[in-house]
């Protein structure tokens, strides 16, 4: 009796550990203790956070797996966080820790195809459609990206892109410049364009996640549009439609300003037809038509698809003409090799280029002496504001167009070499220029600024940070709009927004104008949602050195070092003065905590504000570093006003002292009165923050990245700090280190910056309240 049930224990024993064994190909227990099937989006997000590098899996069983191989073989030597892990093993444990991304298609890859059986999203694809979330998107050609956890690997990051036919995967790999991207969690591309992008959420922790909600990118004719219109064939893309009223002002202008191109082109009725109707793809939003077209501006021409992708709702109502106008001259004249040429024809006859029109910026440029080498704006490396080179050389080829006549002028548009082959000699003479320069005299006469009032009220403001790189996350998309008007709940009148500059391979300091960085138009757009509640916009570009390093430690050995430093710097901030003037920005910040560059090169940044104003009307200042940047800083007599990033230790202590750190606090604002008593100026807390992390009052510029989360720490230290600045009147303005652009970053899980969904948030509320109500 004992053996017999000695054996059976042992067979139990053996039957227990074969079904661990077999389950070990495919686990999908949600009872595991120690790793969670169905983590919260924020903790998936970490499994990505922690290792920058994703393991792509292809499966070797496939016919073409030599080619998908040779294709991510040639995508990874663009990327250092990519490498590649071939499979012909259906025991997804025995792959490599780390995040993964499985490429390939359900019939080859025994990994995507338990993936998909067994998701809770109901993904299916065949040769002829996509079925998802109820919907079906037909096509042979349906690319399906997404990013959510994986049941047969919990505790990992997990990335899908799959497609019914390999030959679809391997010409979105080989495609270089527009590899398909995951935006949101899950993508649908077609024939390589963006049709549908979302996002999914979980109702409850540990809880299948699900579709929250869906973008569709799908055009649709504009019957409406079209009916009275010969001019245009139009697409409407996005999920409603601009206003009737904005739509017929719109096309009805645009309709007037190519029939007078075409006139000016002295193109006639047989010409014409071959260039109207233009194919006019009209987007809702901004976002849409970065995301669909992977272009910034708010109009663009693509002349390999014969489109004019444009931007028309009620704050950007289609913008300008430049991108009709290089259309038209493209398909009139052929191929311009030059494109800054091409840009600068384009800003010659649109009709209200930089909302005043070209002709008022060429006479402001031409009287300041701010006319650029014309040689230099047709190259690609030219560090020069594209708003100056462009007006310089649309002011050479208005002068061309009208003392040499269409047809020489059309010539020089063919000959130009491309913007990377300009070679050095000189392709206009002495006697030329001269000539240029006096019809410049005649016929570009402006010399004026329009003034832009500086703020005379209690700046309660808030830093807004570019969060996240994903163009709906960002400074325009739609989460941006929800943010703000968040943030204008808290009693805030003022936001600063930052587009960052950075040392370059192409050029030497290079400015911020990616899709999915801050460019221009994000920078407009976050704008007009920060005006649609009531705030000011202060531009405060920044440099961004590295994640180890800041600006106050940018230094030269040697003065030509410094030289060609402050040339690039000028390009740069000329550049932005000229867009807070085009969109009257009131206050924009010259600079940020360059320590070691302003008290040693005064000189030049008294020269440089010079040049800035010749731009810009509005108020002028200087963010420096807290302690004797700020303290012993010489050109504040220069600027409208002083800012300080204020990042002073409030304690050496290892518990908060509320008495002490008010005492300190204090101190600190004794120094700002005396800097504010000797040069007479408003003072602004240009940056002030605490992170939610242990002991941020001991070192207040430490982010919590990495760190314990202690909502207490950054309240009381908030607390302590707006108690004394609302007793003082030494101060006329705090801007607080920072601010999302989606709501999603911040929470009482995180250890940032942030007070978004913290304790610190309401005491913000409550103190900004306050000071708004003392306002005089």
């Amino acid at each position: 009796m004992r053996l017999n049930s000695s054996f059976k224990k042992i067979g139990s024993i053996l039957l227990i550990l074969v079904v661990v064994l077999l389950a070990g190909q495919f686990s999908y227990s949600e009872n595991n203790e120690n790793i969670t099937i169905w983590p919260s989006k924020s903790d998936f997000a970490s499994l990505r956070r922690k290792t920058r590098e994703i393991g792509y899996v292809y499966s070797q069983k496939s016919e073409k797996s030599p080619q998908i191989r040779d294709a991510l073989e040639k995508l990874s030597r663009r990327s250092n966080y990519i490498r590649i892990i071939p499979t012909s093993s259906d025991r997804l444990s025995e792959l490599e820790t780390g995040p993964l991304c499985f490429i390939g298609t359900p019939g080859s890859h025994d990994g995507i195809r338990e993936f998909l059986k067994h998701s809770e999203l109901g993904i299916k694809i065949n040769s002829q459609s996509l079925f998802f979330n109820g919907e079906e998107y037909r096509g042979n050609d349906l690319l399906f990206l997404c990013a959510s956890p994986n049941k047969a690997l919990p505790g990992r990051f997990f990335r899908l892109i799959t497609a019914a036919s390999e030959n679809v995967l391997l010409a979105a790999l080989s495609n270089e410049k527009r590899f398909p991207r995951l935006i949101g969690d899950y993508s649908i591309y077609q024939s390589g364009q963006l049709v549908a992008y979302g996002f999914l959420d979980q109702k409850q922790s540990n809880k299948p996640w699900h579709v929250a909600r869906t973008v569709r990118l799908l055009k649709s004719p504009a019957a409406d549009a079209e009916r009275d219109d010969s001019i245009f064939q139009v697409n409407f893309i996005g999920e409603k439609k601009p206003a009737e009223l904005i739509l017929a002002s719109f096309l009805k202008s645009r309709q007037l300003l190519v029939e007078k191109l075409l006139d000016q082109m002295q193109i006639d009725i047989s010409g014409r037809k071959e260039i109207v109707p233009i194919q006019l793809d009209i987007f809702e939003s901004t976002e849409k038509k970065f995301l669909s077209t992977q272009q910034t501006g708010f109009s663009s021409w693509d002349a390999a698809k014969n489109t004019v992708s444009v931007v028309v709702n009620a704050r950007v109502p289609g913008h300008d003409f430049t991108a009709i106008a290089e259309c038209i001259i493209e398909k009139a004249w052929g191929e311009i090799p030059n494109k800054n040429a091409l840009a600068a024809a384009g800003i010659l006859f649109s009709e209200n280029w930089g909302q005043q029109g070209y002709r008022y910026w060429a006479g402001l440029f031409y009287n300041q002496n701010l006319f650029t080498d014309l040689q230099e704006n047709l190259a690609v490396t030219s560090s020069v504001s594209n708003f100056i080179s462009g007006v310089t050389l649309a002011a050479y080829f208005d002068y061309y167009l009208h003392t040499k006549g269409l047809s020489q002028f059309r010539k020089l548009l063919a000959e130009l070499p491309s913007s990377n082959n300009i070679s050095n000699s000189e392709f206009i003479t002495q006697s030329e220029k001269y000539a240029w320069k006096k019809w410049c005299d005649d016929n570009l006469r402006n010399k004026s600024l329009i003034k832009i009032p500086h703020p005379d009220s209690f700046q309660a403001g808030f830093c807004y940070a570019h969060e996240g790189y994903n163009v709906y996350n960002g400074y325009l998309g739609s989460t941006s709009a929800q943010s703000l008007k968040r943030l204008a709940s808290l009693n805030v009148n003022a936001v600063s927004l930052t587009p960052f500059a950075y040392f370059g391979s192409k050029r030497y300091l290079q400015k911020s104008d990616g899709v999915r960085q801050e460019n221009d138009e994000s920078l407009i757009i976050a704008s007009q949602f920060a005006r649609s509640n009531g705030m000011k916009i202060m531009l405060k570009p920044h440099i961004w050195v590295s994640w180890q390093s800041w600006p106050g430690a940018i230094e030269f050995a040697t003065e030509k070092e410094a030289e060609r430093f402050f040339s690039a710097y000028e390009d740069l901030i000329m550049h932005y003065a000229i867009l807070a003037q085009m969109q009257r920005f009131e206050s924009l910040c010259i600079g940020v905590e360059l320590v070691k560059l302003t008290r040693k090169y005064d000189s030049r940044w008294r020269d440089l504000i010079k040049q800035i104003r010749k731009v810009y009307s509005g108020q002028l200042i200087y963010a420096a570093n807290w302690g004797e940047e700020f303290e012993k800083l010489q050109f504040w007599d220069a600027l409208d006003a002083i800012g300080l990033n204020s990042y002073y230790p409030l304690s050496d202590k290892k518990t908060f002292d509320a008495d002490e750190i008010e005492k300190n606090v204090a101190k600190i604002f004794n120094k700002i009165k005396q800097v504010k008593n000797k040069f007479n100026k408003p003072v602004y807390f240009t940056e002030i923050g605490f992170a939610s992390r242990p002991e941020s009052w001991r070192d207040p510029h430490v982010d919590g990245h990495n760190k314990s989360v202690d909502l207490a720490a950054q309240l009381q230290c908030f607390q302590s700090f707006l108690s004394v600045l609302s007793a003082s009147n030494s101060i006329d303005g705090v801007y607080i280190w920072k601010w999302p652009t989606y709501l999603g970053d911040g929470g009482n899980n995180h250890s940032g910056f942030t007070p978004n969904g913290k304790p610190a948030e309401h005491e913000i509320r409550n103190y900004f309240k306050d000071f708004q109500q003392k306002d005089p």
